[in-house]
């Protein structure tokens, strides 16, 4: 069993079936044998772009997650002080949260964000 922390745009486009997500990450989100979890932090970006306008919320989040049985992690102490520690090779500030997240948790970060790959974690 495989715990992946799915990135915020990897999320959007699993649940709004977005050709950008290839079939090899759709069958690794949809194993059964992987432990999907959700950063509180991506729930937040995605509420704040949805207030602006900038998306549409894909129905009722917290009821679309649980039917898919997608884990919800929240910020922890540990992860902020993590995020102390990371270098600053990466701006978006719920980017470098996930990271310290996966990091601390020892998740496999779902991400397409070329950034990322900068940073000691891992990443599918």
């Amino acid at each position: 069993m495989k715990g992946l922390l799915i990135d915020t745009h990897i999320l959007l486009w699993w649940l709004t079936g977005s050709k950008r997500l290839d079939a090899e990450r759709i069958e690794i989100l949809e194993n059964p044998d992987n432990t999907l979890v959700v950063s509180t932090a991506s729930l937040l970006e995605i509420y704040l772009k949805a207030s602006l306008g900038k998306l549409k919320l894909p129905g009722n989040l917290e009821a679309v997650l649980d039917r898919l049985g997608v884990h919800v992690i929240s910020m922890k102490f540990t992860h902020l002080q993590r995020l102390t520690e990371l270098p600053f090779l990466h701006k978006d500030p719920f980017d470098r949260l996930l990271i310290a997240q996966a990091q601390v948790e020892n998740l496999t970060l779902v991400s397409d964000d070329v950034l990322i790959r900068k940073y000691d974690v891992q990443i599918m």
